[in-house]
C-alpha cells in the first residue's frame, strides 16, 4: 500500500490511498516508455538518460482506493472518493 500528497497549492491539497504493484508486462512498459518520449514536458521526457533501457525501467502501477481533495480555507470543505 502507498498514500502519495500532491501539495504544490498548500492551500488545496489533494491526498491518495492506494494499493501499489509493479508491473512486468514488458509490453506495457514499453507502451509507458513511449508515452514519456511523445507528451510534451514537463511530463514527457526522454528516461534513457535515467533507466538505460527498458530492462531497467522499473513501472509502480498505483490503484487509488481513497482520494481526498482538502481546502485550508474556509468553510473547509474536503471531497472524498472511494473505490466502490
Amino acid at each position: 500500500y502507498i498514500s502519495l500528497a500532491y501539495v504544490t497549492d498548500a492551500v488545496n491539497p489533494v491526498y491518495v490511498d492506494a494499493r501499489a504493484e509493479w508491473v512486468d508486462d514488458m509490453a506495457v512498459r514499453q507502451q509507458v516508455w513511449d508515452l514519456f518520449l511523445r507528451v510534451e514536458p514537463p511530463l514527457g521526457y526522454d528516461p534513457a538518460p535515467i533507466y538505460r533501457d527498458l530492462a531497467g525501467f522499473g513501472l509502480l502501477k498505483i490503484i487509488p482506493w481513497r482520494i481526498e481533495l482538502a481546502s485550508a480555507l474556509p468553510p473547509f470543505e474536503k471531497i472524498v472518493w472511494r473505490a466502490a
